[in-house]
């Protein structure tokens, strides 16, 4: 069975969001380069531009889906447990910041110090971020027994 345009397009954006992600972890900011980028999905620049308008799009959506994936991860673990205990909850807290993904995370942080344009595509990006781990936390089994 053929795919579809939509399904074409995910598969690509997926390839270069998995690409970005491994690349800034592995080889660093500066290194993920869009060559690097294209290299390791397989696709063209031109793909690439045709989802992304710039380097600096395809490594913002790439922090993006770093957060989806921790919140996806995190959310999996609580559900498996049904009522967390303070101590599950905190060991799916240090799997999620000892994840290989989110090495692509810290990365971009610290390159984000130097970096001014990285810095301010970020700043919305973290405040929903952290907006969102407020949320999800008043959400949890345990929230009532801990003191604000």
């Amino acid at each position: 069975m053929s795919r579809t345009q939509q399904q074409r397009r995910e598969e690509t954006i997926g390839k270069l969001l998995d690409a970005t992600i491994a690349s800034l972890c592995e080889s660093g900011y500066a290194a993920t380069t869009v060559n690097e980028i294209t290299s390791r999905a397989g696709v063209s620049s031109g793909a690439l531009f045709r989802h992304f308008p710039t380097r600096l799009d395809v490594v913002v959506a790439a922090a993006d889906e770093v957060r989806r994936r921790q919140f996806d991860e995190f959310r999996a673990g609580l559900s498996a447990f049904g009522n967390a205990s303070i101590e599950h909850c905190l060991t799916l807290l240090r799997a999620a910041c000892r994840a290989p993904v989110n090495g692509a995370w810290y990365e971009l942080l610290i390159a984000a110090r130097s970096d001014e344009q990285l810095r301010e595509r970020l700043i919305p990006f973290t405040v929903r971020y952290h907006a969102q781990i407020a949320e999800l936390a008043r959400t949890l089994p345990i929230a009532g027994m801990v003191e604000p």
